[in-house]
């Protein structure tokens, strides 16, 4: 294993430790288009602890592979079938055994983007889907950032890489751009079956549905001044965000140019 993905390790592990987990984790209801799914084989390749999918595995089977030994034992203790892996080798299933592959924010730290791709589409069935969620580091604004002289480590409003690593040892060693994106998928003949569009972080990682959704879902109350700030304040200008310029409308301008105006490419995939 190499010194990079340990250093990712050791990251991740460090990330981990101290994660409290609700009985519905952090669901990303979008993996199953937001409607209840039954009877599944789900597998998250570089699933972490597998937070985003923990409200799955109540009526499907749930698997997970992931690099940090932490992340895989809190997986484990939710009920998820959970090992540790280097998915930069072939995976240790047999063909069509899925019906769902999510490949959310891994492609990007490892050396064969392509061979994860393809051992995905190996595994999924034929009338199953992967879900992939890359990051755009060439979102308008992070261009202007590297213009003026920055790099190219990640720094968002919610998520700041900067914290963690310099240059010499940024755990992110794949850069994707929506033209190379649609060539990868187009190399590999997976087609595009639906794009989740959003203007910067809000189609994914910073998505104030999946937030509330964890809230609702875990029966969280208001415990401290900062989730009082997000559910008394941000939350509610969301709404209002909503009513002026739809998800919808948004997502029809943003789909015009993702490459700049969406800080990260969220896909639903098939076999052509």
């Amino acid at each position: 294993m190499s010194s990079e993905y340990n250093e990712q390790q050791k990251f991740y592990d460090a990330g981990y430790q101290d994660v409290q987990l609700g009985d519905k984790g952090f669901p990303d209801l979008k993996i199953v288009g937001n409607v209840l799914v039954t009877g599944k084989k789900i597998l998250s390749i570089g699933g972490g602890n597998g937070a985003d999918v923990l409200f799955l595995t109540t009526n499907n089977s749930v698997f997970l592979l992931d690099g940090s030994p932490v992340a895989v034992e809190q997986a484990k203790a939710r009920g998820i079938d959970a090992r540790v892996a280097d998915v930069e080798k072939v995976l240790p299933f047999t063909d069509y055994f899925f019906d769902v592959v999510i490949v959310k924010d891994i492609l990007e730290h490892i050396y064969n983007p392509i061979s994860l791709l393809l051992e995905a589409k190996r595994i999924v069935k034929k009338d199953g889907y992967i879900i992939l969620s890359l990051p755009n580091h060439f979102y308008f604004p992070f261009r202007l950032r590297i213009f003026f002289g920055g790099n190219m480590i990640w720094k968002s409003f919610m998520h700041n890489h900067k914290k963690n690593f310099e240059e010499w040892n940024y755990m992110h060693i794949r850069f994707f751009t929506w033209r190379g994106v649609k060539k990868m998928l187009k190399y590999t003949d997976l087609e595009i079956k639906k794009a989740y569009w959003d203007f910067g972080t809000l189609a994914h990682y910073s998505d104030p549905e999946m937030y509330h959704q964890a809230f609702i879902m875990n029966n969280k109350k208001i415990e401290n001044r900062r989730q009082w700030f997000v559910y008394k304040f941000l939350f509610p200008l969301y709404k209002v965000f909503n009513l002026i310029l739809p998800p919808r409308i948004r997502s029809l301008i943003t789909g015009l140019a993702p490459g700049l105006l969406c800080a990260g490419f969220y896909l639903k995939i098939v076999k052509k």
